[in-house]
């Protein structure tokens, strides 16, 4: 195992490959990882390919969560086209496994640099947004099954 994975227990990619199973190879050499996040730039998530067999293979993951990074100016002009709900009620990923939160982040300039500052800076916490998603998608599953 390299030594940068020996206590690795949350890892975070910005990935450019719709194709995410070569990513259960980068999991194994960290087996310690329990929490995994793949980022994207909008559009780019929804042609995510082998994700169920992804989810199925790497099941020591307590939580997946898929960032999609939006730019501003796209918020803007779908608000002037009067939409204005941007994340949907459950989107397909996390339909195909409840570890799975797809979280949609507005930002001016959604670079690899300017997220990954944020990120290391902790003005942006994908984990707890994550959380906060999964426990939305709990909530709404119990209104679901009580009507």
């Amino acid at each position: 195992m390299p030594a940068i994975f020996q206590n690795c227990t949350h890892l975070a990619i910005q990935h450019t490959s719709t194709d995410i199973s070569p990513l259960s190879y980068v999991l194994s050499l960290a087996p310690t990882v329990t929490h995994f996040a793949l980022l994207y730039t909008f559009p780019r998530i929804y042609g995510l390919r082998n994700a169920e067999a992804f989810f199925a293979k790497n099941s020591h993951l307590t939580i997946i969560v898929l960032a999609q990074f939006i730019k501003k100016d796209i918020v803007d002009a779908w608000e002037k086209e009067g939409i204005t709900s941007y994340q949907l009620p459950s989107h397909k990923f996390e339909a195909m496994d409840a570890r799975v939160a797809l979280i949609e982040i507005l930002r001016y300039l959604p670079s690899p640099s300017t997220n990954w500052s944020a990120l290391a800076k902790r003005s942006l916490n994908i984990w707890d947004l994550g959380r906060m998603r999964l426990e939305e998608l709990a909530a709404q599953k119990r209104e679901l099954s009580h009507s």
